[in-house]
């Protein structure tokens, strides 16, 4: 209990001070009960072994938090009493009631999916998973849209069993590797097909680095699907699971069930995500030579094997910034027994930890349904999402950003060539004749900021969205279906090489530009 005051004290205070008091209290009482943090431990019921990485939900809202790596979790809740969800890859979900803060949880997972669980497989049809002959797994929407990233696949990691997420290296954006349980093809693509209410969707790339030369890393089709908007996922490994969906689901397929609106008053969900990322691991440097060769110190020479010296043992981690990521989405829904609407808006934007390199994207989506008869009902979903990427990282050998960092000197301080400007708004990357301030002479690596900032790839892209689904009650227990779709982008890719950029830049500069669509 909170004492503002003894009772003596009170009594020789002015009926205004106390009045005023009271009122004090009564609000800092609200603010002390709202927001309290609940912990607990979650383990294994077989062995007791502690579950890393298990989801806790607060049932019935967007918050939530994972177990550590003793098991251990704490999760600030909107009220006491309510109600945890957890689960984890394997094991069953299970609901827990909290009454109390004060109390610690110890929850013991069981192995195995709940056998009465529904699921949706191929073509969108609901079934049981104990009435399944293959291997199915369910995941709630809310565990893919907890901790946010540019590309909602790369939240996929340590969810489902058996599948290996690889994040391309172009930064924001950029295309991701889905693999199933192991590659099956050593010449062709062994990533998952995505199908979304249905309907599988363009999942291609315009193209990636194919050599030590590297290049550009595009963006693939799902890196621009909102997360906000799933309601659920199914994730089919087996053969028998995709063989509605032909060749193309040979390496797995990933269901993703979009929201639909609700009957009822009208519901609105507001989302806000933010999260920071700096680089995990960086290559061991010595820092004890400086700049130079053999013993002998040159400032012109690209080795740090020189003499004794005082070196700048961070110049490498002082050129990545600290990346950032907000999200921030807004969901409508409601409607009658027989018409009901889902609209939804996301705002995301992504810093990468390269200078220069980022992504904006905005996305609308509206869903509509519609019982036109006792038989005969309506699905229409429109989606409509603009996605902008800046300074896309070129990676590899020639002009590759990060080659280029990893190939300063351990002597040379990198404030002296960075992209900070002078009084006349000249950066220090580069000279005033407009060549490249670099801190020795060399006919493959230049200064990495000039890569970032002189030699730019950027992205453009429109994509709608376009879903109807007519179905038609034949009987209780049978119904016909046809659906009709429309997935098509226009994309323009834009590379700006400045002049004076080694090894590509024309006289002047060159500019080259790009466009392409896809229906």
């Amino acid at each position: 209990m909170i004492h503002f005051f003894n009772q003596k004290q009170a009594i020789r205070l002015p009926l205004k001070r106390q009045f005023l008091l009271t009122i004090l209290g009564v609000f800092l009482s609200a603010a002390i009960s709202f927001g309290q943090m609940v912990s607990g431990t979650i383990n294994a019921s077989s062995d007791g072994t502690a579950l890393i990485g298990a989801s806790v939900i607060e049932k019935g809202t967007s918050n939530a938090t994972i177990t550590d790596i003793d098991g251990n979790f704490s999760l600030k809740v909107s009220k006491i009493p309510t109600t945890l969800e957890v689960s984890y890859v394997g094991y069953g979900t299970q609901e827990i009631a909290v009454n109390s803060a004060s109390d610690r949880i110890s929850l013991s997972l069981e192995e195995g999916a709940a056998l009465d669980e529904v699921v949706v497989t191929a073509l969108g049809i609901e079934r049981k998973s104990k009435n399944l002959t293959y291997s199915v797994q369910k995941i709630d929407g809310s565990q893919v849209n907890t901790i946010r990233d540019g590309n909602f696949v790369s939240t996929l990691n340590g969810k489902v069993a058996g599948l290996v997420v690889t994040q391309g290296a172009g930064g924001p954006g950029s295309a991701a590797r889905v693999v199933l349980r192991g590659n099956r093809s050593i010449s062709g693509s062994n990533n998952a097909l995505f199908v979304v209410d249905g309907v599988p969707i363009d999942n291609s790339n315009r193209g990636q680095a194919g050599n030590d030369f590297g290049g550009f890393n595009s963006s693939d089709g799902i890196a621009n699907f909102n997360p906000d908007d799933i309601e659920s996922m199914s994730v089919l490994k087996g053969a028998s699971a995709a063989a509605l969906y032909g060749s193309r689901a040979a390496n797995g397929v990933i269901l993703i069930t979009t929201k639909k609106g609700k009957e009822g008053t009208v519901r609105t969900d507001f989302n806000v995500g933010y999260s920071m990322e700096s680089p995990s691991l960086l290559p061991s440097f010595q820092n004890e030579y400086g700049q130079g060769n053999g013993g002998t110190s040159n400032t012109t020479s690209n080795g740090s094997w020189g003499g004794k010296t005082t070196t700048f043992a961070n110049n490498v981690a002082d050129f990545f910034r600290t990346g950032s990521n907000h999200n921030v989405g807004v969901g409508i829904s409601g409607g009658t027994s027989k018409n009901q609407a889902y609209f939804s808006f996301t705002n995301t934007g992504n810093q990468g930890i390269v200078p220069n390199n980022g992504l904006k994207r905005n996305s609308f989506n509206l869903r509509v349904t519609n019982e036109l008869s006792s038989k005969l009902s309506l699905d229409s979903r429109v989606t409509y999402t603009r996605q902008d990427i800046n300074g896309r990282i070129k990676v590899g050998e020639e002009s590759g950003v990060v080659m280029n960092i990893y190939k300063i000197p351990r002597s040379v301080d990198l404030a002296k060539y960075n992209d900070e400007e002078d009084a006349n708004g000249k950066p220090n990357y580069e000279n005033a004749d407009g060549t490249t301030n670099y801190w020795t002479t060399s006919s493959i690596y230049t200064n990495p900021y000039w890569s970032a900032y002189r030699f730019v790839n950027s992205e453009n892209r429109e994509r709608v969205t376009l879903l109807s689904a007519l179905s038609y009650k034949l009987t209780d227990w049978l119904s016909i279906m046809g659906r009709a779709s429309l997935d098509g982008y226009n994309d323009f890719e834009n590379t700006k090489i400045y002049n004076n950029t080694l090894l590509f830049a024309g006289v002047g500069g060159t500019g080259v530009g790009s466009a392409g669509a896809s229906t």
